[in-house]
């Protein structure tokens, strides 16, 4: 299972990201006219980290994931689980044949507004911290 897949089969597992987005999570992009609120993810750096010898040394993307909606009131529950299902996340992510990470550090939080669509959102930023290589 790649990091991708395994960030949203985390967000499809939970009961509360589910009753609030159903399946609206997205990598990249949400489609054009899709129903809100949604979730959009998507990897945004790869933090370079090295060291000496065979070991290629641990790997830590930073993912954004956006929540879009009408107002604050549909976008802010939404961000909330999604930060309890991913923030200080260890192990297994993804359950089965899921993906290894050491921890999952919640970044921060930012509201952004996309006045042309009529809709709030709030993006949030995690650093993934893993041994597994892509």
């Amino acid at each position: 299972m790649t990091l991708d897949q395994a960030i949203y089969t985390a967000l499809a597992a939970d009961a509360t990201v589910v009753g609030i987005f159903g399946h609206r999570i997205y990598r990249l992009q949400a489609p054009e006219g899709e129903p809100v609120p949604y979730a959009v993810f998507f990897r945004v750096a790869e933090v370079p980290v090295h060291s000496c010898g065979d070991d290629a040394g641990p790997y830590n993307p930073l993912y954004q994931i956006s929540v879009y909606g009408k107002t604050q009131a549909q976008v802010d529950p939404g961000a909330d689980a999604i930060v309890s299902v991913l923030q200080d996340a260890k192990g297994l992510l993804g359950g089965g044949s899921g993906y290894t990470v050491d921890r999952i550090l919640f970044e921060g939080r930012h509201d952004v507004t996309d006045d042309p669509a009529g809709l709030r959102g709030v993006i949030l930023e995690f650093e993934i911290i893993s041994q597994v290589q892509p």
